[in-house]
């Protein structure tokens, strides 16, 4: 029974750092697995999961979904107070030095302290709201900041393999088609499928954006909310991996069984008519050619 409650507490382990797995798995969200117990929130010191955040598929998008490594922050050509990271994490060698080696700044501490890893500047500056220019974006304590402690506390090491790369990236739902008149929000799931037949739930780590604020915005949960009618997309980000989600709001009532009949001769018609009908907008008759 000991051996195999130590397989079941090692599995997600080793999913995550990219051996290959016994069977397909998928993990739950990385905020639950590293969600601190009710009696221990806000507590840098609280007892951390078995589990190893791998630092390709946890921690750099991790720094994209804060902010870290966008182009106003730590992704500017120039980095911000003596730290660069790559521009949404495309260089993890380079990332991995950024943080572990001494930076260009006052001080010259590396990001990243083995030996004190509560003391390490990318636990304690974005904790702090007077000490990051970049203001809170965690709190001590918090999943971002447990998921952080575990991989410094665990050697920091560069997990990423050129032979192990994300397969595709799956948004759910596909499509946000709103009603007219109600207007729901609609959550985004967001799931990460690996080369090694891992799979796992990133909603938590992707960079949600929208194409157009004015007909939909989003929020960092991958939230959805209808701010207008017409049509925009909601693009999530991921590693490498961008997947644009059509949302739509009817601008009349002549949708469903309301909407007319309209000739579709050629495949492109179709296709035309087929969002057409989703916006509620019908097209205009034929002209003659006197008109």
């Amino acid at each position: 029974m000991r051996r195999l409650a130590y397989l079941v507490r090692l599995l997600p382990a080793l999913v995550v750092i990219g051996a290959a797995p016994l069977f397909a798995v998928e993990l739950a969200p990385l905020g639950e697995r590293f969600a601190p117990s009710k009696d221990t929130q806000g507590s840098a010191e609280a007892p951390l999961p078995d589990e190893v955040p791998s630092f390709q598929r946890h921690v750099v998008p991790l720094f994209g979904r804060l902010g870290c490594n966008g182009r106003s922050c730590h992704g500017s050509f120039q980095g911000q107070g003596g730290f660069r990271l790559s521009m949404f994490g495309y260089d993890f060698a380079a990332d991995h030095d950024a943080l572990t080696k001494p930076a260009a700044d006052a001080d010259n501490r590396p990001r990243v302290d083995l030996k004190l890893p509560a003391e390490s500047l990318i636990l304690k500056k974005p904790a702090s709201e007077d000490d990051h220019g970049g203001g809170r974006r965690f709190d001590i304590g918090g999943w971002e900041y447990r998921v952080l402690r575990k991989w410094i506390a665990a050697g920091a090491k560069n997990d990423a393999r050129p032979d192990v790369t994300l397969n595709r990236l799956v948004v759910a739902p596909a499509e946000i088609l709103f009603d007219r008149l109600k207007t729901e929000p609609v959550a985004l799931r967001v799931t990460a499928h690996w080369s090694d037949g891992a799979s796992e739930d990133v909603t938590a780590l992707t960079r949600f954006s929208s194409n157009d604020d004015g007909t939909a915005a989003v929020d960092g949960e991958g939230m959805v909310r209808s701010t207008g009618s017409g049509s925009t997309y909601v693009i999530a980000c991921y590693d490498a991996a961008v997947v644009a989600v059509p949302v739509l709001r009817p601008v009349s009532d002549f949708v469903g069984p309301r909407y007319p009949a309209v000739a579709t001769p050629t495949k492109i018609d179709e296709l035309i008519v087929a969002k057409l009908r989703k916006l509620g907008i019908v097209p205009s008759a034929t002209s003659t050619d006197a008109e």
